[in-house]
Formats: structure tokens, C-alpha cells, sequence
């Protein structure tokens, strides 16, 4: 049967305070994982939108004009 907290001996206690503090450690790990992710995952989303901006701005400079634009895709509705 399962003992209480009340009847665990110092080494159980030991034991219990030891396994707690590892389950934290990596609790805390994944969560700063996490947030890395989410950093990069915004700070790449952030990189492609301006470099779509410059893409098409670098376009209209040399005299050109968007792929889908040319074809007429914008104006056809897909």
C-alpha cells in the first residue's frame, strides 16, 4: 500500500525532493525551448514579409513586374 508523506524516511525524502527538482529543471528547459522556437519562428516570419516587399520593389525598379502580376493571376481572381 502506498505510504503519506508523514511516514517517508529521510532517504525517501531525499529521494522525492531530488526527482521534483529534476522534473523542474526540464519543465523549465522545454519552456525556454519553447519561447527560442517561437522567437525564431517570428523573427523568420518578419524576414520573408520584408524581403517580399523588397523583392517586388527591386522589380519595379529594373522595369519588371511581379510573376503573377504579368500573368494576369491577380486580376483573374485565383
Amino acid at each position: 500500500m502506498m505510504h503519506s508523506t508523514g511516514s517517508l524516511n529521510g532517504s525517501e525524502r531525499v529521494h522525492l525532493r531530488w526527482l521534483a527538482w529534476v522534473v523542474i529543471e526540464n519543465a523549465i528547459k522545454a519552456a525556454g525551448y519553447f519561447i527560442a522556437l517561437m522567437r525564431r519562428a517570428a523573427a523568420h516570419e518578419r524576414d520573408r514579409r520584408q524581403l517580399a516587399a523588397l523583392d517586388v520593389r527591386m522589380l519595379q525598379d529594373i522595369g519588371l513586374e511581379p510573376f503573377d502580376v504579368r500573368y494576369g493571376w491577380h486580376a483573374s481572381g485565383y
